[in-house]
């Protein structure tokens, strides 16, 4: 069994959920968060180990590979719309300060995008991978050392914490949509 970080993102509320689960694999872990967040599309499921590997990554890019990232992400993006309503390329400049890795979600297609910016704050990596990204739901932009820190704390939760972490989410569920269906 191992600790898994679940990402899930519900689209009709725009909420973000991070789950900690064990599991023999990711599909288990991600099979158990979808039992939770019946509302959500649950979208990644990493270890520690390849939180950390993320991080070293990231944090070993140099501003010219996310810049080739970036290329090639538009020319993906270009190419799956072909066909379809050209929309202009959007180009973000933006101080260069450090490397983000930013997870969106396209509900059309179902794919997670994991792409690299080089920009000065999460907020710009965000709007600047959105400029590519125009139908996906662009949800987190994390640094190496949110990464690392996320790893360490993921590391560190027991079997207890982690089926407390479960309860306390369900029950999370149950509020917010009992809540939205009475303000409805």
């Amino acid at each position: 069994m191992e600790r898994y970080l679940v990402i899930g993102f519900q689209p009709a509320t725009e909420r973000i959920s991070l789950d900690s689960e064990w599991a023999e694999a990711a599909a288990g872990a991600l099979t158990a968060v979808a039992a939770v967040r019946k509302y959500s599309d649950v979208l990644l499921a990493w270890t520690p180990a390849q939180m950390r590997r993320m991080a070293g990554l990231l944090g070993a890019m140099t501003p010219e590979q996310i810049a080739f990232n970036r290329r090639s992400s538009e020319l993906e993006e270009r190419e799956f719309s072909r066909g379809q309503t050209a929309r202009p390329m959007v180009r973000m400049v933006e101080p260069q300060r450090g490397p983000f890795l930013v997870i969106s979600y396209n509900p059309v297609t179902e794919a997670v995008h994991l792409d690299t910016e080089w920009s000065d704050s999460p907020d710009a990596a965000l709007v600047s991978a959105a400029g590519i990204r125009r139908g996906a739901h662009v949800i987190l932009a994390l640094t190496p050392e949110q990464l690392q820190q996320m790893a360490a704390n993921l590391e560190n939760l027991t079997a207890d914490q982690i089926a407390r972490n479960r309860r306390a989410a369900e029950h999370e569920e149950m509020t917010f949509y009992s809540e939205l269906a009475a303000r409805r």
